[in-house]
């Protein structure tokens, strides 16, 4: 499928999908309740986001819902959060993935604690793997140098230098100071490459973005990141651009963690 094709087919799932998950997330506390081993407990934050947050919160955010939408966006953001966070090193089903999406939406939910967390252990996770530390899910590679450029001043060094040369990636950031005009292609380019790494593509491509598929906050970031560079702001004239989705409004969401129940009973039980 063409990267078009694939917006218009996750678009669709997302509006037919249902919201009402009361049930389900009632169902969901008396697992977690009932559950003893602690591993499994913590699990739950990141198994669970799926049908019980992210799958609304599309939903609401094209259906004009926005506040509903983004305050479920921001809790499975903070419930991806403390999983990286309690998750054992080891644990076989703790992948590269939660800790890009951890640092690409904390940084635009402007949570710079959440996020300076999830760069140093992301970077620990790094040092853990080694030589296969740059391997697969690559935008965490992007976003920690779009972290290192903004918040550091530092242009050299970065972990993009790890991906191969042509890599759409290392590109962007190489070409971080190339006017307007320049840098446009590379971003519409990006964009494809987001699109053609989401669940739809899975045949062909690993995946990179399978917890907020059709929020391109890597692309966002970037665009930020500029910005404070000096330049002006740009429009991307790419469809994935223009949804709802990539009109961030995280604002809007009035989450509070100490009154989400399901968080709440997962970090007890993972004490």
């Amino acid at each position: 499928m063409k990267p078009n094709q694939i917006l218009k087919k996750k678009i669709q799932f997302f509006l037919d999908a249902p919201t009402d998950i009361a049930t389900y997330e009632q169902e969901k506390l008396e697992d977690i309740e009932a559950e003893d081993d602690r591993s499994a407990v913590i699990d739950e934050l990141d198994f669970s986001i799926g049908k019980t947050l992210l799958a609304p919160a599309n939903n609401f955010v094209l259906n004009n819902r926005t506040a509903e939408g983004w305050t479920n966006f921001e809790r499975a953001m903070t419930w991806i959060y403390n999983y990286i966070k309690k998750a054992k090193p080891t644990n076989f089903s703790l992948t590269d993935e939660p800790f890009a999406a951890v640092i690409g939406m904390s940084w635009l939910f402007d949570k710079k604690d959440m996020t300076d967390t999830a760069v140093t252990l992301l970077r620990r996770r790094w040092d853990l793997k080694k030589e296969q530390a740059h391997e697969y899910v690559v935008h965490k590679e992007l976003l920690v140098s779009l972290y290192e450029i903004y918040y550091n001043n530092n242009q050299g060094g970065l972990p993009v230098d790890f991906l191969p040369a042509d890599h759409i990636y290392r590109r962007l950031i190489n070409s971080i100071n190339a006017p307007n005009e320049q840098y446009t292609a590379l971003l519409q380019e990006a964009c494809d490459y987001h699109l053609m790494h989401t669940t739809l593509a899975a045949d062909k491509n690993f995946i990179e973005f399978a917890y907020f598929e059709l929020i391109p906050y890597e692309i966002l970031l970037v665009l930020k990141t500029r910005e404070k560079l000096g330049f002006e702001a740009l429009v991307i004239d790419h469809e994935l651009m223009k949804t709802p989705l990539a009109q961030f409004q995280g604002n809007t969401s009035t989450y509070d963690p100490e009154r989400d129940e399901v968080l709440q009973l997962v970090l007890r039980k993972a004490k």
